[in-house]
């Protein structure tokens, strides 16, 4: 697999992912008392999507969804 194909492919999965997890699955876990694993799972999330950014090219419309997910769910966590 050509890397072109493999940094699309990162991103699109890191996508699925984050469209899969909801501010309310969240927000469960919070209340499951799994708050600081939710944390973690998000910070570790936010990683890959900045490590994605640094292969550059990235698709900028993938690339937004998904920071929008992420910020989303960070808010989730903060309780906002």
């Amino acid at each position: 697999m050509d890397e072109r194909k493999a940094k699309k492919m990162l991103g699109v999965a890191l996508l699925r992912l984050l469209v899969s997890i909801t501010p309310d699955d969240v927000n469960d876990l919070k209340a499951g008392g799994c708050a600081d694993e939710a944390k973690v799972l998000l910070e570790a999330l936010h990683r890959v999507h900045v490590k994605w950014q640094g292969m550059r090219p990235v698709d900028p419309r993938v690339y937004v969804s998904i920071g929008i997910r992420l910020i989303q769910l960070e808010a989730a966590l903060r309780g906002e």
